[in-house]
């Protein structure tokens, strides 16, 4: 039988890499916990032996566990103890993703989740007589896992926004040119599946939050963030959502989510959410 041309090789899983909040930070060597189960309830039929129901329950995830060589970067200590010092509120709003790439360092696979912090940090073992490197050990827990496939390939036509956990998460974030609310042409398809799932849900409202960085002052930042939120309910407006569905609300630097001692830190603090609203 001659070879089916739709088939392709499978793909290795050594070559993968942690982004927080649209920022790549890292690479591992080590990453499991990519798993969701389901809880089953078992109902017995009753007069009928050798017989039972099952029912879903409630879905859960595992916790994400990374193991990483040790290196003179500091970001995902910052990130532990950001946690550690409260810095977060009572629920964080980080989120993440595992990618996976091929030899030729393409994305092929995401594994995207929501609202994650660092749950236990593990520092390496040391030992004089051995030659391997050091390793270091971060748990991330967190509300939900998006399985999606590669960018742009029309063969895996993967949407840019789900909804999950009270949030129309974005899986690429909204993009503005430098200190302006112009929003680049790259964000497009973002707000082209934000603008469809809020069109098949007339009765969804949603506060589009804008956040910004440290940088400038206080009230610069304010009018910014509220100039970007409005100019994205703008634009969702036009692609016919109602304006009944959208508040715009900038919170300025007030809500950081990442350290704005770091340009990373810094980028991942200047974001668009839309939360649902109840």
């Amino acid at each position: 039988m001659p070879a089916d041309p739709q088939l392709s090789d499978p793909y290795g899983a050594h070559y993968f890499a942690l982004e927080i909040n649209g920022v790549e930070i890292a690479h591992f060597l080590e990453c499991s916990g990519l798993k969701t189960t389901s809880t089953v309830f078992e109902i017995e039929e009753g007069g009928v032996n050798g017989y039972t129901h099952k029912r879903p329950g409630q879905a859960k995830w595992e916790n994400i566990v990374l193991k990483y060589a040790s290196s003179a970067s500091t970001q995902l200590l910052e990130l532990r103890d950001q946690f550690v010092k409260g810095e977060y509120g009572s629920r964080p709003d980080n989120a993440g993703a595992i990618i996976q790439y091929n030899n030729r360092g393409n994305e092929i696979r995401r594994f995207t989740f929501s609202r994650c912090w660092p749950v236990s940090w593990e520092g390496p073992s040391f030992n004089a007589g051995s030659s391997e490197l050091a390793v270091e050990t971060l748990e991330l827990a967190h509300e939900g896992l998006v399985v999606t496939g590669a960018p742009n390939d029309d063969d895996n036509d993967q949407p840019g926004a789900v909804v999950q956990n009270g949030q129309i998460v974005v899986l690429d974030p909204i993009q503005f040119e430098y200190d302006s609310a112009q929003i680049t042409s790259d964000s497009s398809d973002t707000l082209d599946d934000v603008a469809e799932i809020l069109r098949d849900n007339p009765d969804m409202k949603v506060e589009v939050a804008g956040h910004a960085s440290s940088e400038g002052t206080d009230a610069y930042n304010q009018d910014l963030s509220q100039r970007r939120t409005e100019e994205v309910a703008r634009q969702l407006e036009a692609r016919g959502v109602g304006s009944e569905q959208l508040e715009a609300t900038g919170y300025g630097e007030s809500q950081p989510i990442a350290d704005n001692s770091t340009a990373e830190g810094r980028e991942a603090n200047r974001r668009v959410e839309f939360n649902i609203q109840d």
